[in-house]
């Protein structure tokens, strides 16, 4: 019997691992990870992997498998409708979640997904300026904007727009682009030609619709799949990164005025996976925090779990 089958494209090697922990430990798990997955993840989830077993020891019999050249489609139909399968974990893309939850209702088998995100940060009047653009910095740069956590839309109430948008525009522009194992750099390159191509669409579509570049808004000189990191201030709904997760280093910043429009704004989205939020005013981190709809959210960026999560 495979109690467990794990499928998706995790980057981070710590969520690798929590994600194999328990599939082994409930017996026969079949683990399987997207070609795009750097080995250096895997490698890292493994190693981690097998310092809690050694520490818990356990006579599981678990099968870990990553085959590069294995057709993924038919691998998941497969899996989804064995009976003895009796449960899937996907981590990875909304549209691949509802074909497995589709596949997996036939033998109506448990199924655990975390499926993508389009996470807000909000910036109000009232918030610290430095640390409002250091908190934009780490939760939106981070790999590249390359995390299911990544801020991929940023709402700037109406009074410190301007402000915010220039001192983040500077800290932006003089970020380091290049080989991470090279000094002094802060971003690398985007994953894979698929996801650069949805980064320049985002972007030529918020341009068309009346975005103005900031900083960036091109590929970088480096070539390949290097993009610049990008501001673009004049975001607005009806632009596909509005709605869609760019997973990519684009910032765009929404303008607001009241509390509730943001409230609105920001839960306006299928996703609801993470949110921040920065504010001084003690009842709005409290009424902020309630409403927001995310099963994560962080305010002034105090919550230890984005350095646990977010950090590459």
């Amino acid at each position: 019997m495979i109690s467990n089958v794990f499928i998706g494209k995790p980057l981070h090697w710590i969520v690798l691992a929590l994600l194999m922990i328990p599939g082994y430990f409930a017996g026969n798990a079949v683990f399987h990870t997207t070609n795009f997955v750097p080995w250096v993840s895997i490698l890292f989830g493994l190693t981690f992997l097998l310092i809690i077993l050694f520490w818990l020891t356990s006579n599981k019999e678990d099968t870990l498998t990553r085959d590069p050249i294995i057709d993924e489609p038919a691998m998941g139909n497969t899996l989804c409708a064995d009976e003895r399968v009796r449960k899937i974990t996907f981590t990875g893309s909304t549209e691949v979640g509802r074909i497995l939850m589709r596949q997996s209702a036939e033998t109506v088998k448990k199924v655990s997904l975390e499926l993508g995100g389009n996470a807000p940060l909000i910036v109000f009047d009232d918030a610290d300026l430095e640390e409002a653009v250091e908190g934009a910095i780490a939760s939106k740069y981070r790999n590249a904007g390359q995390t299911c956590v990544c801020a991929n839309r940023i709402f700037v109430q109406a009074g410190i727009y301007d402000e915010f948008a220039r001192a983040l525009s500077e800290k932006v522009a003089a970020m380091k682009v290049g080989d991470g194992f090279e000094d002094g750099v802060s971003q690398g390159p985007i994953i894979d030609q698929q996801g650069f191509d949805k980064i320049e669409r985002h972007v030529a579509d918020a341009l068309a619709k009346g975005a103005a570049v900031s900083v960036g808004a091109a590929p970088h000189e480096k070539g390949g799949t290097f993009y610049q990191p990008t501001v673009l201030t004049g975001a607005t709904k009806d632009m596909q990164l509005f709605s869609e997760e760019t997973f990519g280093p684009v910032a765009a910043l929404f303008k607001f005025k009241t509390e509730e429009e943001v409230i609105e704004a920001a839960n306006d989205t299928i996703f609801g996976l993470a949110a921040y939020y920065f504010t001084k005013d003690v009842g709005r981190i409290f009424r902020v925090g309630e409403a927001l709809e995310y099963a994560i959210s962080d305010e002034n960026g105090d919550s230890e779990w984005q350095d646990w999560v977010v950090d590459e």
